[in-house]
């Protein structure tokens, strides 16, 4: 009977400890990277992008910025190209290297005779109170050089900033209209849309398009990067 006991006792505890070791082998996997797109090359059509030959996002359109998908951490062979083509008729062929817990946007740029593919590390701070953090990407082929201001400023946030150029700025929470001039003018090329900024939160907005007598015009497009918690 004492043996029997012993026996119950041993099975108890071991049973007890099932749960707790599942859970130290969870806690041990790496959690992953988290990877999107944002489709900023106006003369482009419809993309799609593989990772390690597996094609994880198709048909991103121009001016879509997707949802982040979760990617292991780690090097890997990132290959884009057109949503109708195979993928050994890509039109990028690049390494990226991801570090765990870390989100990415990757910005597919330029004109499609020269699409670039750029790889960038998305903000995980939380902006200071009362604020917003806005990244400022310039993504308009014929554009030249631009200032960045808001209506109702007279002092540009930014100026001077060229083709392909990504800033970030801090700003107060609320309600802004963009406009970008030719640099060093006040030659209005687009003022944008009223955008709401809430306070903790962080956003991109991207320049992009060929010009107002272009098939596409310029545009602004906004994405939000991570909302306060």
């Amino acid at each position: 009977m004492r043996y029997y006991l012993k026996f119950i006792l041993l099975l108890a505890m071991t049973v007890g400890l099932i749960p707790q070791f599942a859970t130290a082998q969870q806690a041990t996997l790496p959690a992953p990277a988290n990877l999107r797109i944002m489709h900023l090359s106006p003369n482009a059509p419809a993309l799609s992008v593989y990772i390690d030959g597996e094609r994880v996002i198709q048909e991103v359109s121009y001016a879509t910025t997707t949802t982040y998908r979760p990617v292991a951490p780690g090097k890997h062979r990132l290959q884009v190209g057109l949503a109708t083509d195979a993928i050994d008729q890509s039109i990028t062929d690049t390494t990226i290297d991801l570090i765990r817990g870390r989100p990415y946007t990757l910005v597919v740029m330029k004109p499609f005779e020269n699409l670039e593919a750029r790889l960038l590390s998305d903000s995980i701070k939380t902006p200071p109170a009362n604020q917003a953090r806005v990244r400022i990407i310039h993504a308009a082929p014929t554009s030249g050089p631009v200032d960045v201001w808001t209506v109702g400023n007279n002092v540009p946030l930014l100026t001077d900033e060229y083709l392909g150029q990504v800033d970030e700025l801090l700003l107060p929470a609320g309600q802004y209209t963009f406009r970008f001039t030719v640099a060093g003018t006040t030659g209005s090329l687009l003022e944008s849309q009223q955008l709401r900024f809430e306070r903790g939160w962080t956003y991109t907005i991207a320049l992009t398009g060929n010009g107002a007598q272009a098939k596409e015009p310029l545009i602004l497009h906004a994405s939000v990067d991570r909302a306060a918690k």
